[in-house]
């Protein structure tokens, strides 16, 4: 059986995941100021392959009033977390 080899810190996979990347595809419009925007499902089914692909994920988390969300690096269960 062949074993994934993801990065080995968090920092080297957050930069393989950023090599990768582009801008998400504005896919609904607002009528009330003439634009358009990207979806949160489309951001999501944009990003989350390229995380997993590198060995990262997402974790959301209320926490009363907060939104807390955490990336982690499985290989090494580091994470960047941020709260909203």
């Amino acid at each position: 059986m062949n074993e994934v080899k993801y990065p080995d810190t968090l920092e080297l996979a957050m930069l393989a995941v950023q090599s990768e990347l582009t801008n998400p595809i504005k896919d609904t419009d607002n009528p009330f100021f003439k634009s358009k925007y990207t979806t949160l499902p489309e951001i999501r089914n944009s990003v989350t392959p390229i995380l997993a692909k590198h060995g990262l994920y997402v974790m959301q988390i209320i926490n009363g009033s907060n939104l807390e969300t955490a990336i982690i690096h499985a290989p090494s269960k580091d994470k960047v977390v941020s709260s909203i």
